[in-house]
């Protein structure tokens, strides 16, 4: 259907002058004697145009009269206040309103049709779904059946499906009506027979446009085949933009007169509160319109997984009464419900889903577990426990802690709430060599949980052993351009056990992040000496003393900047990064490594690394997102590259770019553009993906693709924009290309 502020219309009639061979299917069911309705592309602004749909309606209750609406292509990514207005009138005056969403004949992924689902519910209160751009070809049956499985757990009511021309049996049930015309003019009576005679005729729908007056006794004959009929005197290239001057007549042909009574329609405003930790309480609102039958009770249905499958709550609540409290229910679980009406003809479908969930029951906290105590000191030990896994519904509050000195045989408590949630604590001003036993309990609002299981340690005899402070007064001394040399004084506490080692960490950038330069010396010595250093550069260092137990907090900081070489012995090593093209782009990181593998220098390209000429140095480059390296100059593909320069010398590293957009577009010799033209795309000798032009592809940069376009009717491929004349195009994209194909008409 011509989308609004749209006329993307040569696609759609490729689609629409398709032939289907009807199939031969079992008879689905008897035909009922239902009303033939009214289902109108409203593409209009709310305005008078919507007043007269609204009034039409309210003069003939009886037809059914359903509204197609659309904002932007959809709903828009914003409410429209005129809008919320405009559809409530519709409402009031028993119209159902239906939101567009556009399918791409099945080529728009399933996902993103359900997010234009999703915010049609955010932003308005519609009835149902029209997915336009429906295919009508074997496959994409379960896509359809699925999208309107979507839309019924959203609480929408009606799905329609426009292939816009004949389509499969095989799609009956996948949406709940088939649009199997649009077209300008008057269909024949036996595009609407053949084989949907099987079928019950609510499961079709028309339209027409171009239709300058109403032909009663083609409505009166079409009646028998579709469930809604819309007749238009607008034409291309938006032939919904305007309302007919005869749809009020178009209504009263097809009101039949009283129809008798029906199924009531769906309760709305369905709300669930949570009462207690047992009961939710459901409330309503009686349907709008009772189907002419007065309401004798609402089935309410419950789902314990937000909806996913439900079963039936009471069948029959036997009153017209709008509330119901759900009792009996388990504590801190989430119920969804949904409720539908009942008459003396029959139940309705449902209305919009509400859930709540159950409070909790509070109760005192579980124990705490995993409770540890570690001997500090001669008169220090230190506890540290879990948190209970259940807190009983109240947050912790502290915690109490009971001290043993006779292995649990009698207690005393040493602290009866530490008053935070903190799962540690340290016992002090404990004798030496003593043997103590501990067991914790925890605190909530409603009170205090048993005991935890217990641990016992012994205070020492004698100092603990621990890790070494750490060194002071580390200095570094520039030596050359290539060395500076470290000094610092061993720790004045080694903790209770030699020192063996120390650890070395360097910074390349001031000590905003550090590497580490010598893991463990090995040996007591308090010098060491930094080689390999690229000339006239500034580097940091820490030193962590090292002994059996661990390693030191770092020491001061030193600095210090390499000498400056003479230009006769330096020479420059340039980094510039490029796409697959050769067009350069920055912002890709390169290090600089030493023979020893030392990373010397690094930055961003366009990046220059000044070294000592003669020496090997090591280039490494970088991955960034998208950018995944490719090769050097020189045709090279590892990501390391050693060059020991003699001269100044520029790299250069080439990087794929990931996915790149391939346009098709089809014109004229005139250059006037033709769309609708069926394109396909090849790779590898399978096809990946099709479409109508104007089409746009997404592909990978680099690969190789052929694009074939086919010709349709008087349409016939002349050339490409370069000249070629096979339909078959090679391509190999490293950027944004867009493809001209050239028709004779």
């Amino acid at each position: 259907m011509i989308e609004q502020s749209s006329s993307k219309f040569m696609g759609m009639l490729a689609i629409l002058l398709l032939v289907t061979t009807p199939l031969t299917v079992l008879p689905h069911q008897a035909h009922a004697a239902s009303s033939t309705g009214v289902m109108i592309a409203l593409y209009t602004y709310p305005d008078s145009t919507w007043d007269v749909v609204a009034q039409a309606k309210s003069a003939h209750p009886s037809v059914p009269v359903v509204a197609i609406i659309n904002p932007n292509n959809g709903p828009g990514s914003s409410r429209d206040s005129n809008y919320v207005s405009g559809i409530q009138k519709l409402h009031a005056a028993g119209v159902v309103v239906l939101g567009y969403d556009a399918t791409g004949y099945a080529s728009n992924s399933a996902s993103s049709v359900k997010s234009v689902m999703d915010t049609w519910k955010s932003l308005y209160d519609i009835d149902g779904i029209f997915f336009d751009e429906m295919a009508n070809w074997s496959g994409p049956e379960s896509y359809y059946s699925g999208l309107t499985s979507y839309a019924k757990s959203l609480g929408y009511t009606m799905t329609v499906g426009n292939p816009g021309t004949d389509t499969l049996p095989s799609y009956i049930g996948t949406v709940d009506n088939l649009m199997i015309y649009e077209n300008p003019g008057l269909p024949p009576i036996s595009a609407l027979q053949s084989w949907h005679t099987s079928y019950d005729k609510s499961n079709f729908s028309m339209i027409a446009f171009g239709v300058n007056s109403i032909s009663t006794s083609f409505l009166s004959s079409a009646s028998n085949y579709v469930g809604y009929i819309d007749l238009t005197n607008d034409v291309l290239d938006n032939p919904y933009d305007t309302v007919p001057p005869y749809f009020g007549t178009l209504v009263a042909d097809l009101d039949t007169g009283s129809a008798g009574p029906t199924a009531p329609q769906a309760p709305t405003g369905l709300t669930a509160n949570s009462v207690s930790t047992s009961q939710i309480n459901l409330s309503w609102t009686a349907p709008s319109n009772n189907g002419g039958s007065a309401i004798t009770g609402y089935e309410i249905d419950r789902s314990t997984n937000a909806g996913s499958t439900w079963s039936t709550l009471v069948a029959n609540t036997a009153s017209s009464s709008t509330s119901y409290s759900n009792t009996g229910l388990a504590a801190g679980t989430s119920y969804t419900y949904r409720v539908s009406a009942m008459n003396s003809v029959g139940t309705s479908t449902v209305s919009n889903t509400a859930s709540a969930t159950t409070s909790i029951v509070v109760t005192v906290p579980q124990t705490p577990t995993g409770l540890t105590a570690s001997a500090i000191s001669q008169s220090q030990i230190n506890l540290s426990w879990s948190a209970p896994s259940n807190n009983g519904g109240s947050a912790i509050t502290g915690y109490k802690i009971e001290q043993s000195t006779n292995s649990g045989s009698t207690w005393s408590v040493i602290l009866s709430n530490t008053g935070s949630a903190g799962t540690t604590y340290s016992n002090v001003g404990l004798a030496a060599s003593t043997a103590y036993t501990y067991r914790v309990s925890a605190i909530n609002s409603i009170g205090t949980s048993g005991p935890s299981g217990t641990v016992s340690a012994t205070t020492t005899s004698t100092t603990v052993l621990t890790a070494p402070q750490p060194p002071t007064g580390l200095t570094d001394s520039v030596v050359s351009s290539s060395q500076i040399n470290l000094s610092w004084t061993a720790p004045s506490n080694n903790g209770g056990s030699a020192i063996t080692g120390y650890q070395i960490d360097r910074s390349l950038n001031g000590g905003s992040t550090w590497g580490t330069l010598v893991s463990n010396t090995g040996n007591v010595g308090t010098t060491y000496s930094n080689t390999a250093l690229v000339a006239n550069t500034a580097y940091a260092y820490r030193v962590s003393a090292i002994n059996s137990v661990g390693t030191s907090a770092a020491s001061n900081t030193a600095s210090g900047t390499t000498l400056a070489v003479s230009s006769s012995s330096t020479v420059s090593i340039a980094v510039n990064s490029a796409n697959l093209a050769g067009v350069s782009f920055t912002g890709m990181w390169v290090e600089l490594h030493a023979s020893n593998g030392t990373t010397l220098a690094t930055g961003y390209t366009p990046v220059t690394f000044k070294v000592a000429s003669g020496n090997a140095y090591t280039i490494v480059s970088s991955n960034y997102q998208n950018y995944v390296f490719n090769h050097w100059n020189d045709g090279t593909t590892t990501t390391s590259k050693t060059i020991t320069p003699t001269q100044n010398t520029v790299l250069t590293e080439f990087y794929s770019s990931g996915q790149v957009s391939l346009k098709v577009k089809t014109v004229d010799l005139s250059g006037n553009v033709i769309s609708g033209l069926w394109t396909t795309l090849v790779s590898g000798g399978t096809t990946i993906q099709t479409g109508y032009t104007t089409k746009t592809f997404t592909v990978t940069t680099g690969n190789q693709y052929t694009v074939t376009v086919s010709n349709y009717q008087n349409y016939v491929f002349d050339h490409w924009s370069d000249g070629n004349t096979n339909p078959d195009r090679i391509i190999t994209p490293t950027q944004a290309t867009t493809l001209v194909a050239y028709y004779q008409s």
